[in-house]
């Protein structure tokens, strides 16, 4: 058994711990009635304090490593893109066909985690998708996902990555606009004031941006924001669907990464011309440097694949709120790396603005949580609520006793009165009479 398996195990008996210490505390309580037990009381809490202040420094220890490895993966993926495709670093020809190589590499990730997991634990399942669910629900989050990763990737060749993580910053804005067109939310004033604030923040931090950079990595990157959306919402439909069997990351990744490769391979052929880019590029200049550039997009695809099911851990084992904070944390280190390593310029005003527009996101995701919470809580409380007896009959009138009363006295002298002796019918099986 692994150590990571050592640890699951040892959090879940701590759990039942603290559970059977909480109900024993509970039963002491409601048998005497009363605070006449103290000795009792404090033999029961005490293990059980012992048992949470140990669960809690381990739950604690773990999230820290969790949210290490999140930064490494998604930091290091961050600046890995600008280095490969920035026109200014790596400039690497024909990003969107790289961005589908990539694609089709985390395909085959996710296909081995399947095979192995499955063989070796029995956690996951091939998903078996029809054409109609493959059309209805996969390609809508193929095609949204694919733009979101194409059009960042090829803004990342004009913009900073600071820039570019400030732009990216209020894609909970897009999400909620959408939402509310579709109808999926229902409009709030502070709702409204997160978007407003979001707004706000972005026009700030992106003051001066404009003139520096080119118009349409700014548009791309907006775009991308836009996509992104889309994606996310589209992904929500498709996990929630059980039936589906792509209800967590690994299965999700194996079910749409062929198509969005197939996509961004399209896209490549009509806008890139690879054909024409690739052989003018020293990249792909000898064998040795294809061998090496192909392994270059790979460790893309390595990165992009763990912080994918990385941040499902977080989610899974603490809460969106957790991943939400520490997400606001990790954009203001991605913002420091790209200061240190490219030597980006920022301003006081940019700073003020990627502040303002970290608040905004902040109170916006804390604001969902809550309503989801409680709106949680609301159909939990109808659910645990008693049904309503059945009513009783109406009582009989007085027209229906006089009825009844009739009906009961003729069926009493017809049992009373005696058949005559001259009378005898028989009645045969086949119905005749003798």
């Amino acid at each position: 058994m692994s150590s990571v398996d050592e640890l699951d195990d040892l959090l879940e008996a701590h759990i039942k711990k603290h559970e059977a210490g909480r109900i024993d505390s509970q039963a002491i309580a409601q048998l005497n009635g009363d605070r006449g037990a103290p000795a009792k009381d404090k033999m029961v809490k005490k293990p059980q304090a012992e048992a949470v202040g140990r669960f809690c420094g381990q739950r604690g220890l773990r999230l820290l490593a969790l949210v290490f490895l999140w930064y490494a993966f998604s930091i290091g993926l961050s600046v890995f893109n600008k280095e490969m495709f920035g026109k200014k670093h790596g400039d690497l020809p024909a990003p969107l066909l790289f961005t589908s190589f990539q694609f089709l590499t985390q395909y085959y990730l996710a296909s081995w985690t399947i095979f192995y997991c499955h063989h070796r634990y029995g956690t996951y399942q091939y998903p078996r998708l029809t054409m109609t669910e493959l059309v209805k629900h996969v390609l809508p989050v193929s095609a949204w996902t694919a733009l979101d990763i194409g059009l960042s990737n090829l803004a990342l060749q004009s913009i900073s990555l600071s820039l570019y993580t400030i732009l990216k910053s209020p894609a909970p804005m897009y999400i909620l606009l959408l939402c509310l067109c579709l109808g999926l939310e229902e409009p709030s004033c502070f709702l409204g004031f997160c978007t407003l604030l979001i707004c706000s923040g972005v026009s700030l931090a992106c003051s001066g941006a404009i003139i520096e950079y080119q118009w349409h990595g700014i548009l791309l990157c907006m775009g991308a924001s836009v996509a992104s959306a889309f994606r996310w919402v589209s992904s929500q439909f498709a996990m929630s669907r059980e039936d589906l069997g792509i209800d967590d990351p690994i299965t999700l990744v194996y079910a749409v990464m062929p198509q969005m490769s197939v996509f961004l391979f399209v896209l490549s052929l009509i806008f890139e011309r690879p054909w024409v880019t690739l052989p003018e590029s020293p990249y792909f200049a000898s064998g040795l440097s294809i061998l090496v550039t192909l392994i270059l997009v790979s460790v893309g695809s390595v990165l992009a694949f763990g912080l994918v099911n990385i941040e499902y851990k977080i989610v899974k084992e603490f809460s969106a709120l957790t991943l939400s904070i520490a997400g606001q944390v990790k954009e203001a280190f991605t913002i420091l790396c790209s200061v240190l390593i490219f030597g980006d310029p920022l301003s006081a005003a940019n700073v003020i603005g990627l502040g303002v527009v970290m608040i905004g996101v902040l109170l916006y995701r804390k604001a969902k949580i809550e309503m989801k919470e409680d709106r949680d809580a609301r159909s939990q409380s109808r659910r645990l609520q008693p049904s309503p007896e059945p009513s009783a009959p109406p009582l009989p009138s007085a027209a229906q006793k006089a009825a009844v009363a009739a009906a009961t006295a003729r069926s009493t002298r017809v049992k009373d009165k005696k058949p005559g002796p001259a009378f005898v019918v028989n009645m045969s099986r086949e119905g005749s009479f003798e």
